[in-house]
């Protein structure tokens, strides 16, 4: 699989280094290039709003003091 068949939909960089079996550095600098030549276009993830409420912060605390 080509990196640009992975771009055809949104992946993380790490997602791309993975399915590549490639060092995340060379990854980088792949996507640079095809960047830098348009062949790709680069889009912040969207942000979800999320409400932290007591019984997932209860959650949090219990799965830590079980470690």
């Amino acid at each position: 699989m080509s990196i640009l068949e992975l771009c055809v939909r949104p992946r993380s960089v790490a997602e791309i280094s993975g399915q590549l079996g490639l060092p995340l550095v060379v990854v980088r600098v792949l996507l640079g290039d095809l960047l830098s030549h348009r062949f790709i276009v680069v889009r912040r993830p969207q942000q979800e709003h999320q409400t932290v409420t007591e019984e997932l912060l209860r959650e949090v605390l219990h799965g830590l003091e079980a470690l």
